[in-house]
C-alpha cells in the first residue's frame, strides 16, 4: 500500500496536467459537434443569370428560355455590354447568355449555331452552363427524328420535365458517425501525452537515487515494487480511458450505443494498452523530467499531425502517410475512420478493421519485449 499511496500522491500533484489535455479534448470535440450539424434535406442551388434573346417568338429558343428560367434565377439588367460586364464583374449575375437571331430556323436546318455566354467561372456559372448544355444536347438527340419545330420541342420538354424521385435507404446516423470519429481521432493526443507523462514520471520519481535507496534497505523487495507500480500505471491508464470514454458519450451521443460505438471503444482500449506498453518502454530511456516534456511534445503532437489525429488522412501527402505508417497512432486512426463508415456488418467490411487493431497489437508486444530488455540490462548494470 505504501508504493501506491506514492504512485496516488505523484498522480495528485500532476492532475492539472491530465486535466489541461482533457480541456483541450472536449473544447476542440464541442467546436467540431458545433461546425458540422449537418441535415438530410437537399435544395437546389439556382444561380443568377441573365438571358439576352435575339430569336424571340419562336418555339425553340422560347422553350431553351422558359427551360433555364426554371432552374435559375432570370436578373432583369440593361442589355448593353458596359453594364452586363459590371454585373459579372461585381457577381451581380453569374451566367451572361445571348441567343442569336435566326437561332431557332438556323438549328432545325441542321446547323449548330453558337450562343454566345459568359460567366464568372464559379460552381454557380457551371451549373447555368450544364442545364444550357443539357438542352442543347437532348435537343440535338430529338432534331434527327422529330418533324418541325413544335414535335421537336414537345419531345425535348417531355424527355427534361422526368424527375427522378430519390428514397434513402440507408439510416445511418452520419452526423453523429462523423463527430464520433473525429472524438477519438483527437483522443489520440490526450492519450498518448498523458500516459506517456505520468507513466514516465511515476517510474522516474521511484528510480531517484534516495527513493531506490530506501527501497533497498526496505521490507518490500525491488521486483514487487516494480510490479506493483506496473499494475498501478495500468490501472492509471484503465481509468483515464474509461474517463474518456464517458466523455465520448456526451459528446458523440447516442451513436455511441450502436455497434459502431461499441468498435471505436475497442479501438481505443487496444491503442491504450499499446500507449501504455510505450511509456514503458520510454521511462526505460529517459533519466530526467525536462527530456522527458520534450519526448512527449514530440510524439505527443507528431503522431497527430502526421497520423490524421489534427488533420484528417484524406488531407495527407502519401509521403507524409508512408512514414506514418510506421506509428501506432496511424492504425488506430485509420480504423477509426474505416468505423465511421460502417453500415453493414460482414466480414469483408469488418476486415480492415480487425487487420489495423491487430497491427496495434503487434506494435503492444513489440514496446513490452523492449521494455523488458532495456529493464533487465538496467538492473544487471
Amino acid at each position: 500500500m505504501t508504493i501506491f499511496k506514492a504512485f496516488l500522491q505523484i498522480l495528485n500533484r500532476n492532475k492539472g496536467v491530465l486535466i489541461l489535455y482533457s480541456a483541450i479534448l472536449i473544447c476542440f470535440s464541442i467546436f467540431s459537434l458545433q461546425s458540422n450539424e449537418s441535415t438530410i434535406n437537399f435544395e437546389a442551388t439556382k444561380p443568377d443569370i441573365y438571358i439576352l434573346n435575339h430569336d424571340s417568338g419562336h418555339e425553340l429558343s422560347d422553350s431553351l428560355v422558359k427551360y433555364l428560367s426554371e432552374r435559375s434565377n432570370v436578373i432583369d439588367l440593361p442589355s448593353d455590354q458596359e453594364s452586363l460586364n459590371d454585373a459579372l464583374f461585381y457577381r451581380r449575375v453569374n451566367f451572361v447568355m445571348e441567343i442569336p437571331e435566326h437561332f431557332s430556323v438556323n438549328y432545325l436546318a441542321g446547323e449548330n449555331p453558337e450562343i454566345d455566354f459568359r460567366s464568372t467561372g464559379d460552381y454557380n456559372a457551371s451549373l447555368a452552363e450544364m442545364s444550357l448544355q443539357r438542352y442543347l444536347e437532348t435537343a440535338g438527340a430529338y432534331r434527327l427524328i422529330s418533324q418541325g419545330e413544335n414535335e421537336l420541342v414537345q419531345n425535348v420538354e417531355s424527355t427534361l420535365g422526368q424527375s427522378v424521385t430519390v428514397e434513402l435507404t440507408a439510416h445511418t446516423d452520419t452526423s453523429g458517425l462523423n463527430r464520433a470519429a473525429f472524438y477519438y481521432n483527437f483522443l489520440n493526443y490526450p492519450l498518448i501525452a498523458g500516459c506517456i507523462f505520468m507513466i514516465c514520471l511515476t517510474l522516474l520519481s521511484f528510480r531517484n537515487s534516495k527513493v531506490a535507496s530506501r527501497i533497498k534497505v526496505g521490507a518490500i523487495s525491488p521486483e514487487r515494487v516494480n510490479r506493483i507500480l506496473l499494475v498501478s500505471n495500468l490501472l492509471f491508464a484503465l481509468v483515464m480511458w474509461l474517463i474518456y470514454i464517458v466523455l465520448s458519450f456526451w459528446i458523440a451521443g447516442t451513436v455511441m450505443f450502436s455497434v459502431q460505438g461499441l468498435w471505436f471503444i475497442g479501438n481505443s482500449l487496444a491503442f491504450t494498452g499499446c500507449i501504455t506498453a510505450m511509456a514503458f518502454l520510454i521511462a526505460q530511456l529517459v533519466n530526467s523530467r525536462n527530456a522527458l516534456n520534450g519526448i512527449v511534445n514530440v510524439i505527443g503532437l507528431g503522431s497527430s499531425f502526421l497520423c490524421g489525429a489534427f488533420v484528417p488522412l484524406v488531407w495527407l501527402p502519401g509521403s507524409v502517410k508512408a512514414i506514418a505508417h510506421l506509428l501506432p497512432s496511424y492504425w488506430y486512426i485509420d480504423a477509426n475512420e474505416q468505423i465511421k463508415l460502417l453500415e453493414t456488418f460482414s466480414w469483408e467490411t469488418l476486415l480492415p478493421i480487425i487487420l489495423n487493431i491487430t497491427v496495434v497489437i503487434i506494435f503492444t508486444v513489440v514496446f513490452v519485449l523492449a521494455a523488458n530488455y532495456l529493464s533487465r540490462h538496467r538492473q544487471d548494470r
